[in-house]
């Protein structure tokens, strides 16, 4: 019912922390997956979500055709659910098969276009992802990130997905809108699952992952501080994958691990990571993310 590739791949029965996308993948290469993803339990499929298709193939359907890199199946079922449940008398159901010698794998949807293309072992051992999203209609390579033609970048170090765009900000460039900016209540508040580029997913960054968009034209300074050498391009960010970004604070979803009255945000006119008091009721620009944690 989908003309793209399945593949049987191990999703990690447990990841360690920190461990990201890369080695994700490289675990579903080593082990079976014998799992199964259906409409529901035994509720009847209703015929009414259009096209000659049931709300579960509709909504399955919908889903893959949106998909422009890799989807592992638990991921799939997490998306289809509710919008099934919601619209039938069905709430789809996902699990193992029993004797069947599962191997805590999973399965793995890929669009059709990239069937032909192999994952590529690094000499570490890491696969690189950045083939995933490659081939896509508008998708062209900067630096070390992939810019998908929707607003959107995905960083082929990290796995996360970034919005182009800081929050306000909007066309090709950035170039229309106005930078909006909050306190950290009203955007822990406001950043919660928002609806972008057809993922509902999208939210504020840990500090961890606000660091890794740091880019030090001239390197940094020391490794304490952060801060980037004197003469680095500012903002320190890479501007082509980033355009239009404010030359200062961008807030973070990390609270201080000391003082939940302190809050982490990374200042992109030298580079630098703070944590503060003053700075969780100031508004600071935002950028979302989706992916990792």
């Amino acid at each position: 019912c989908y003309s793209g590739s399945l593949l049987m791949r191990d999703s990690g029965a447990k990841l360690p922390d920190g461990a990201g996308l890369n080695e994700l993948l490289r675990r579903m290469q080593k082990r079976r997956s014998r799992t199964a993803l259906t409409s529901g339990g035994e509720e009847p499929v209703l015929d009414s979500g259009g096209g000659n298709h049931s709300i579960f193939a509709k909504v399955f359907l919908e889903i893959l055709q949106e998909n422009r890199g890799f989807l592992d199946g638990y991921s799939l079922f997490e998306r289809i659910r509710r919008p099934v449940a919601l619209n039938a008398p069905q709430t789809p159901q996902y699990g193992d098969i029993r004797m069947t010698g599962h191997e805590w794998g999973d399965f793995l949807f890929v669009p059709k276009r990239l069937q032909s293309v192999k994952l590529k072992k690094q000499p570490s051992g890491r696969i690189d992802l950045s083939y995933l999203q490659r081939g896509g209609q508008g998708d062209k390579t900067i630096g070390q990130y992939i810019a998908h033609g929707n607003g959107t970048v995905t960083d082929t170090k990290t796995g996360l997905m970034w919005k182009r765009c800081s929050e306000g900000l909007s066309g090709d460039n950035c170039e229309e809108g106005k930078a909006e900016e909050y306190d950290y209540d009203d955007a822990m508040q406001r950043f919660k699952n928002v609806k972008y580029a057809g993922y509902t997913d999208w939210r504020l960054p840990t500090i961890d992952e606000l660091q890794t968009l740091v880019y030090c034209s001239k390197g940094v300074r020391d490794k304490e501080s952060g801060w980037c050498n004197e003469g680095s391009e500012k903002p320190t960010i890479n501007q082509q994958a980033f355009p239009n970004t404010v030359d200062s604070w961008y807030r973070s979803g990390s609270p201080s691990a000391y003082d939940s009255d302190y809050a982490w945000y990374v200042a992109f006119y030298n580079g630098s990571s703070y944590n503060d008091y003053l700075f969780r009721y100031l508004n600071l620009a935002v950028r979302l993310v989706r992916g990792g944690q």
